[in-house]
C-alpha cells in the first residue's frame, strides 16, 4: 500500500518511500483475531456468512465489508506496472536522480499537491536550479 500523502516527499527521498512510504498490507491486519486471505471472489454467501474464493476455498466471517478498491491519478505515484517493492524503489530512486540532476523543473499545477512537489525539489535540487510553479 502506498501512503498517498507522502508522495511528494517519496520522488525526492527514496530512503524515506521504502522505510516510511510503503504499508505492507499484511500489517494492516495483523492481530491475533484477524486473518489476511487474498484470492479472487467468486460469489458472497450472506445467509451462510461466508465468501467463496476461486481456488475451491471458502472463508467464513462474522462481519463483511466488501471494499474493491479505486485507484485514483496522483502525480508522485508510481506507475502502473511497477508492482513490487523493488520496481517502486527504482522508480523512486530514477525520479530522484533526474531532479537533482536537473537545472530546471517546472512544476504544472498550483494546488496542495502542486505546491508541495515544488517545495520538495526547491530542497532537494542543487543550488541555482530554476523551480516554477
Amino acid at each position: 500500500l502506498i501512503w498517498k500523502p507522502g508522495g511528494p516527499r517519496a520522488i525526492l527521498d527514496p530512503a524515506w518511500a521504502m522505510s516510511r512510504g510503503l504499508v505492507p498490507i499484511r500489517n494492516l491486519v495483523a492481530g491475533p483475531n484477524s486473518t489476511r486471505v487474498q484470492g479472487d471472489v467468486l460469489r458472497l454467501d450472506p445467509a451462510g456468512k461466508a465468501v467463496h474464493l476461486a481456488g475451491g476455498a471458502s472463508v467464513p466471517y462474522d462481519y463483511c465489508v466488501v471494499a474493491v478498491g479505486a485507484q485514483n491519478a496522483s502525480p508522485c505515484d508510481p506507475p502502473r506496472e511497477c508492482t513490487t517493492v523493488e520496481a517502486i524503489r527504482k522508480h523512486y530512486a530514477a525520479v530522484d536522480a533526474a531532479i537533482r540532476r536537473a537545472t530546471r523543473v517546472v512544476v504544472i499545477g498550483g494546488g496542495a499537491v502542486g505546491i508541495e512537489i515544488a517545495g520538495q525539489v526547491r530542497g532537494a535540487a542543487p543550488p541555482g536550479t530554476a523551480v516554477s510553479v
